[in-house]
C-alpha cells in the first residue's frame, strides 16, 4: 500500500543537511526541491562581478489516482562592472531562464530542453 505525504514528509524533510546547496520543502501535495548551483562573487583589479544559478523541481502528488506530475525552472543571472585599463567604464548584465520538463543537459553549452504551459498555469 502506497504511503501518504503525510507519512513520507518526514523523511523527505530528512534530506535537508545545514551544509548542503539544495532546501526541500514540502507544501500540501507538493513537494519542492531548490538547488542554489552558483551563487559567486570576486573582484578583479578593476572590476566587480556576480554569477548566479539556480533550480527547483516541484512534483505535485495524486494520492487518489498514486500519481504525480512535475516541472521545473531553472535561471541563470550575471553582472560585471569594470574599468578597463585604457579608462573606458563598462557594465552589462545576462539573465536567463526556463520553465518545463528538461530530458537532459549538455553542459558545455548544448541544452535540450523541451517546455509545456500547464493548464492550471495563468497566462
Amino acid at each position: 500500500m502506497p504511503q501518504s505525504i503525510n507519512d513520507l514528509t518526514p523523511q523527505i524533510l530528512a534530506l535537508n543537511k545545514p551544509d548542503s546547496p539544495y532546501v526541500i520543502k514540502v507544501q500540501e501535495n507538493q513537494i519542492i526541491g531548490t538547488w542554489n548551483i552558483l551563487d559567486a562573487k570576486w573582484l578583479g583589479l578593476l572590476s566587480a562581478n556576480r554569477a548566479d544559478k539556480d533550480y527547483t523541481i516541484t512534483v505535485k502528488l495524486d494520492e487518489v489516482n498514486h500519481q504525480f506530475n512535475y516541472s521545473e525552472k531553472s535561471g541563470e543571472s550575471q553582472s560585471r562592472i569594470g574599468l578597463s585599463p585604457e579608462g573606458s567604464f563598462s557594465f552589462g548584465t545576462n539573465k536567463s531562464f526556463f520553465q518545463g520538463k528538461e530530458f537532459g543537459v549538455h553542459e558545455t553549452g548544448i541544452k535540450i530542453r523541451f517546455g509545456m504551459k500547464n493548464k492550471d498555469q495563468p497566462t
